[in-house]
């Protein structure tokens, strides 16, 4: 949920449509110009930095990598972008549309034509991410059949200083195995009963797809995702109470908390500080300099829980949505 989307002051305005325009998949030979007009909006050097490491993933999956790269041409010259960049676990990131003259209802319609490109073909859900002064594009999205969702607040904490844990650990950390995967998968799954962080997703993807999208995010380590469980009595199996999910970044020197969630019945008992305590305490070994994570504006608990373990908003964006209805 952290990537950059492009602003539409870049944009121009029009009074008159655009005429004898198309939309196409974008040439290879185009490419790169695409990526540099769907990026304006970044610094230089990061934008560079950017492009470079979309590159690098498309030399990883081959073609099929920019399926969604869709170009709007006037005359033959290329005059808009709008990329449906698609993830593991049928889920996809719309970036633009960017166009270098705006008119509404062609920015409506380019988003269509992404929707409805070779790319969505095996996706169930589409997500984009804007700045709250990005009116036109709002506007593009929603005239496109997606949702205003929420508001997402992304937020950071430095590694130091250290998290004081608990005098007497309550809980027991299981890292991930193939082996408990199936466990796993039934823990997000209660996890997601009565979740204030972003509701209106809850049953769209199956579970197995909700974790290949969480295991594609970052770099994959197996220890930074924990099965978790609450020491009972003597003689007494662990009750399964929750999860933790971590994702590695380590050219940006960073863990990205993805997802950690607690069974409804143990909600409200301190469980959370513990939890993100240990998570901070996994960054710091991996040798990392801060953690980051997006949780929903409307979950009030949780914002309370991160500002109470030290973290601070760095950003904050809109959160659409566009759900595919496939008939079976």
């Amino acid at each position: 949920m952290l990537a950059e989307q492009t602003p539409l002051r870049y944009l121009c305005s029009m009074s008159e449509p655009l005429k004898k325009s198309q939309f196409a998949p974008i040439p290879t030979d185009l490419r790169s110009a695409a990526m540099e007009m769907l990026w304006a909006h970044v610094d230089g050097d990061s934008r560079k930095r950017l492009i470079e490491s979309f590159h690098n993933e498309a030399a990883k999956f081959g073609e099929p990598y920019w399926d969604g790269l869709i170009g709007l041409f006037d005359s033959q010259q290329l005059t808009g972008v709008v990329w449906l960049q698609v993830h593991a676990g049928s889920a996809a990131s719309l970036h633009g549309p960017v166009l270098l003259v705006y008119e509404g209802a062609t920015a409506a319609q380019f988003v269509r034509a992404a929707l409805e490109s070779k790319a969505a073909e095996s996706v169930s859900i589409v997500q984009a991410l804007l700045q709250q002064s990005q009116e036109l594009q709002s506007k593009a999205l929603l005239q496109a059949g997606f949702s205003h969702v929420t508001d997402l607040n992304y937020l950071f904490r430095n590694i130091e200083p250290p998290v004081l844990g608990h005098p007497v650990p309550r809980l027991r950390f299981e890292p991930y195995s193939q082996e408990n995967q199936g466990r796993l998968e039934s823990i997000i799954e209660r996890t997601y009963v009565g979740s204030l962080d972003c509701p209106q997703v809850d049953g769209v993807r199956s579970i197995p797809d909700v974790l290949a999208g969480y295991r594609a995010t970052g770099v994959f380590h197996p220890h930074f995702w924990q099965l978790i469980s609450l020491a009972e009595g003597k003689g007494q199996a662990p009750a399964e109470v929750g999860c933790l999910l971590l994702a590695d970044q380590p050219t940006t020197e960073q863990v990205e908390l993805v997802y950690m969630g607690v069974v409804p019945e143990q909600r409200g008992k301190g469980l959370g500080q513990e939890i993100v305590a240990r998570a901070i305490q996994l960054a710091a070994n991996a040798g990392r300099s801060r953690i980051v994570l997006a949780v929903d504006t409307a979950n009030r608990p949780g914002l309370d829980l991160y500002e109470s373990a030290g973290f601070h908003v760095f950003d904050e964006r809109c959160l659409y949505l566009h759900v595919f209805s496939r008939q079976s």
